[in-house]
């Protein structure tokens, strides 16, 4: 499962999906207690299958994601309206140097991350 996810966060779904798939595969209950159905439906999406994701994704699961879309949506619109501003939330050019310093952080996970999966997939194989 951690291999899986270190694969998904290097962007590299297809392999992502195979350990997803193993874990699936070898425990069931496991995979459902770990979210490996949720985390393969992702990977699915973000490849653009949807068919397979909306196969991996209970209604649950789906209504949860719609609630955060709309919320997150909403918010969005409300900060591009001004309402950052109005809320006495920080201004857009402070958001956007927060945004660029995430991103920053996301480079440095994502090494951090290619790292660990280079060194699984090493032990892993030999």
């Amino acid at each position: 499962m951690a291999r899986g996810n270190a694969y998904f966060a290097k962007g590299d779904f297809d392999r992502a999906i195979a350990d997803y798939n193993r874990v699936i595969a070898v425990d069931p209950e496991y995979a459902h207690d770990y979210a490996a159905y949720g985390s393969r439906a992702i990977a699915y999406l973000r490849k653009g299958d949807l068919r397979q994701a909306f196969a991996d994704v209970d209604r649950k699961q789906a209504l949860s994601w719609l609630a955060a879309g709309v919320f997150l949506a909403a918010l969005i619109w409300l900060c591009c309206r001004g309402g950052a501003r109005a809320f006495g939330w920080r201004s857009g050019r402070t958001i956007i140097e927060m945004c660029e310093q995430q991103l920053v952080d996301l480079r440095h996970t994502n090494a951090a991350l290619e790292k660990i999966a280079a060194a699984v997939e090493k032990r892993s194989s030999g």
